[in-house]
């Protein structure tokens, strides 16, 4: 006589098959979207939104409460409102949802290929999107375009650091400050503040010094790392140097940028002396190794990140900050071979077009320590340093 199938298995052995499956097709997508790339210039092509690869970095994205999909069909389809858009930033543990994923693997649609909603709804549409890709594909190569697929820091004026913690009003600005769309470079005056140092994310931490990723509504050790480049341009290499170290990731998180934005516009209109925007980081992407050895030291490797108007935010000059950043990565690269990680183009602009030389700095990332990381300002101090001169000699 043949034992009864037991009714709770009868249940269980579907529920996880279905889960199997989904959990497959998941990381098929992740894989498929987010392999890192180089180009033929040795840039490093990553998601904007770095989602994490890692077993338990994916188990969060997989299990993840927040949904943001209606807000992404909302923007994708209703082009007017991209001009309303702000510039958000996820806390590092809050990524991609359960809900955004079986979306997308249920639908076809791709949330960060907005012609997909379109072959969604019209599949005459959808079997033209092949002609179309084929076409766009063919003026770019025309027109000489080398674009990136991105599918995820006492000098001779006393300068010192400011820290108000004024309560900044969210707003977008209209227009780029004057010193920001020069086309002609005037020579640069030594006497006055000519970089500023800032940090959106004030409160990043590295996790072998201080035990813990970030130090929320607080100044974490990416803070320090600021000081030290900014002693270093201004006592060795006489760079007049400013920096702020006003926390902006304060709750909510995800108004990190916006509070950064108003910091900036605001020291811009008090110094519009300054050329150079430096936001130093420490980043957080597994898988990268984040350090090396310069000069017999272990040192945490660089990363720039540049901006661009993918996100839908207005920056019509982002291309003069990818031009700058390219400068910094082979002077980089001439006098330290190994400290450069490469740049990262993104989709969201990151503040960036206020400036024409406006960079995200990583200094490593969260398992580095921070002796590691202030080895990595000292020597990415000299690299600025020659750009600023390269750019005030006749």
């Amino acid at each position: 006589m043949l034992p009864k199938k037991s009714p709770l298995l009868t249940v269980l052995v579907p529920l996880f098959v279905l889960l199997f499956v989904t959990t497959a097709c998941a990381v098929m997508l992740l894989l498929n979207n987010e392999a890192a790339d180089h180009d033929a210039r040795g840039m490093l092509a990553i998601n904007s939104t770095r989602y994490l690869q890692k077993p338990a970095e994916f188990l969060r994205r997989f299990l993840g409460m927040e949904a943001n999909i209606t807000k992404e069909i909302l923007h994708a389809g209703i082009p007017g409102l991209s001009s309303r858009l702000t510039e958000e930033d996820r806390p590092p543990s809050k990524l991609a949802t359960l809900s955004t994923v079986w979306f997308e693997l249920s639908s076809g649609v791709d949330s960060n290929t907005p012609v997909t909603f379109l072959a969604a709804q019209l599949p005459m549409f959808g079997e033209m999107l092949p002609a179309i890709a084929s076409q766009i594909d063919s003026t770019k190569k025309n027109a000489g375009s080398t674009s990136i697929a991105v599918t995820a820091p006492s000098s001779i004026i006393a300068v010192t650091a400011f820290s108000e913690q004024s309560q900044p009003q969210q707003q977008q600005p209209q227009t780029l400050p004057a010193a920001a769309v020069e086309d002609t470079k005037p020579a640069l005056r030594m006497d006055e503040p000519l970089i500023l140092v800032l940090h959106t994310h004030t409160s990043e931490c590295y996790l072998p010094t201080s035990g813990e990723t970030h130090l929320f509504n607080g100044k974490g050790d990416i803070v320090k790392v600021g000081n030290r480049l900014v002693d270093i341009l201004n006592s060795k290499y006489q760079i007049p140097t400013i920096h702020c170290d006003q926390i902006h990731d304060q709750y909510p998180w995800h108004e990190a940028y916006q509070r950064s934005q108003v910091t900036l516009q605001e020291y811009l209109a008090k110094y519009p002396s300054i050329k150079i925007v430096i936001d130093v980081h420490r980043d957080g992407t597994p898988g990268l190794e984040h350090s090396t050895v310069i000069e017999g030291e272990r040192t945490a490797r660089v990363m720039l990140v540049i901006g661009t108007n993918r996100m839908g935010l207005e920056h019509p000059n982002w291309e003069k900050n990818l031009a700058f950043a390219e400068k910094v990565k082979a002077e980089t690269d001439r006098l330290y071979p190994g400290l450069s990680l490469g740049i990262i183009k993104a989709d969201a602009r990151y503040n960036q077009h206020l400036s024409n030389q406006a960079m995200i700095a990583e200094m490593g990332g969260e398992n580095c320590t921070l002796e590691e990381a202030l080895h990595a300002a000292d020597y990415f101090a000299n690299v600025i340093s020659n750009i600023v001169k390269q750019e005030s000699s006749p």
